[in-house]
Order: C-alpha cells, then structure tokens, then sequence
C-alpha cells in the first residue's frame, strides 16, 4: 500500500510539473495576444491578419443566421438569431448589423439595422444564444411578427445581412468598403 501511494505522489507531481512548463497562448482584457513562455517570459504576438483588414465586412462575418419561432409564456413571437465570427487578433465590443427578412417570392418583409453590443474574443467563432424578439401585438396588423412567423415556421426566411460598422476594444471603427461609382452613360 505503501508504495502505491509513493507511485500515486510521483505520477501528480510529474503531471503538474509537466503542465507547469508547457507554452501558453492568451488575450488580455483589451485583445492583445500574448504568448507565455515556459521559461517565465512572455511577449506580444503582432499578427499581420488584422493589418490586412481595413474593412468591417472582412473583420467579422455572419456564419449563420436564422428566423425561429421564439413564443414566450403569454405571447407569439419570432427571433432573429446571427452567429458572428471574428475574423481579427482584436476583440470586438460592438457590430452594426443591417438585416432585410426576404419571402419566398423574392419580397423584402422586414428590415432593420441592429446595433449589437456583442464581445467577439480574437478569431472567435460564436453561436449567440441571443436573438431579437417580435412579439405578435394582437390589436395591430402588420407588425414585425405578422409579416414573419408562417416564414419562421416554414424555414422559408432568406436573411440578408451586412456588416455596417466593427467598434473594437481599443476604439478602432472599421466601416464597409466604399461602393465603387459607375461611370456615367456615354450618348
């Protein structure tokens, strides 16, 4: 029994020390990179991934996105649903989102611009348990809900986005691309 226990002991310390010495890759609280060496040290990790993006589009896109019914306990209601991926070695602390719900038949049902206060870690790849809710109002017809909810119980819903602003941590905006002027009609 004794030796079991001395086996035991050896086998934890040697399984802790092991993990002790092994390089670390973090963020910190504003979205550097740092990487902890296993000598004690640490530096900054300079990725060129973000000096190439210039654009909000290119810094966070939309890898699903979704019309559910979201009803509640009293009223009906439907959820729009986006999953973000970031795209940088920043953290991001808000996306400016325009959405256009489109039917079946090609017709835009509803449009809006979310302005969503959403944290993105560096290259992070989110499923957002949250969504923006419609509830049906009863007494008015035509709201939001009115317009989506057979589309969201079909899985009928084209959901059209855009990238409309970045705001990340340490205060740099990033916009869409500029949208190239045609040039004028020649006579």
């Amino acid at each position: 029994m004794n030796k079991l226990l001395k086996i035991l002991i050896a086998l934890v310390v040697v399984i802790f020390s092991v993990s002790l010495f092994a390089e670390e890759i973090v963020t910190t609280k504003d979205g550097k990179t740092v990487l902890l060496k296993d000598n004690f040290t640490w530096e900054y990790l300079q990725s060129s991934k973000i000096t190439n993006i210039k654009y909000s589009e290119d810094a966070v896109s939309i890898w699903d996105k979704a019309l559910l019914r979201a009803d509640g306990e009293y009223n009906k209601a439907v959820g729009i649903f986006l999953h973000y991926q970031n795209n940088t070695d920043k953290k991001v602390v808000g996306i400016l989102v325009k959405i256009d719900v489109v039917n079946p038949f090609g017709k835009s049902v509803f449009s809006t611009t979310y302005e969503d206060e959403v944290i993105l870690k560096p290259n992070e790849k989110l499923q957002n348990d949250k969504y923006w809710v419609y509830e049906d109002i009863q007494f008015i017809n035509d709201d939001p809900y009115d317009r989506m909810w057979q589309m969201a119980d079909n899985g009928t819903a084209k959901i059209n986005t855009k990238i409309m602003k970045v705001i990340f941590a340490d205060g740099t905006i990033l916009t869409p691309k500029p949208v190239a002027s045609k040039p004028p009609v020649k006579k």
